[in-house]
């Protein structure tokens, strides 16, 4: 039996959201760092004491993203490493979102991920000279691509609460991928990077924690019903 306890974890992540925030108002850089790399982790307790049965790819999909975070925050030069340990992410989120959607066809979905992913690098090209375009980019961008159709369609296909917190993740990392773009080769803007990147990026990975943890429920279920009738 396990403690219930997920709830606080997931108020911790929430908590530290807030903190993030209010870290980088005063301006306390070292301590930002340390709090910008416990979502992951908070995220990842409050999933495993919330479960019945602990999918283990998903937790090694937390360990590859809380991996690309310590990486991306505290070791200079090694940015394509973890733009594309998120871009493994986004593939097992696709993957999952795959698994439960019928009646699509794939091509669809190539000829949707494949412009977005060019439109985004487009920025790559135009400002090459200062940030030199690179694989790991097109591959988190394609599998990003990918993601928000699947995540888009399935709430088309079929109206459930889990397509609709599934299509609601899949706009946020749009949302997340666009005002990243924005402020690194637009214009910077500090409140961009500082509070809504931190909060839309809890915000994706707490809905999509909560979307897989209703999908595993619905699965016990139907696999329940399917030896009852065997």
């Amino acid at each position: 039996m396990k403690p219930k306890i997920a709830p606080i974890f997931l108020v911790l992540a929430i908590v530290q959201t807030v903190a993030y925030s209010i870290l980088d108002y005063f301006s306390f850089e070292h301590y930002m760092k340390i709090m910008e790399v416990l979502t992951i982790p908070f995220i990842a307790f409050y999933y495993i004491f919330k479960t019945e049965f602990v999918n283990l790819l998903y937790v090694i999909v937390l360990i590859t993203l809380f991996s690309a975070d310590v990486i991306n925050t505290f070791f200079i030069g090694y940015e394509d490493l973890s733009i594309f340990l998120y871009g493994l992410a986004l593939f097992y989120y696709s993957y999952r979102v795959l698994k439960g959607l019928v009646d699509f066809k794939m091509k669809a979905v190539l000829y949707v991920a494949i412009p977005f992913m060019f439109i985004y690098i487009g920025f790559f090209f135009w400002f090459s000279e200062y940030m030199p375009i690179s694989e790991a980019i097109i591959v988190y961008n394609f599998f990003m691509g990918v993601f928000i159709v699947l995540g888009i369609k399935s709430y088309v296909v079929k109206q459930t609460k889990e397509n609709f917190i599934l299509m609601i993740s899949s706009l946020i990392i749009a949302v997340i991928t666009v005002l990243y773009a924005y402020s690194t080769f637009v214009i910077e803007v500090d409140w961009i990077e500082s509070i809504a990147l931190n909060n839309l990026f809890t915000s994706f990975h707490l809905l999509l924690a909560i979307y897989i943890l209703r999908i595993e429920k619905i699965e016990v279920k139907i696999s329940y019903l399917s030896q009852l009738s065997d």
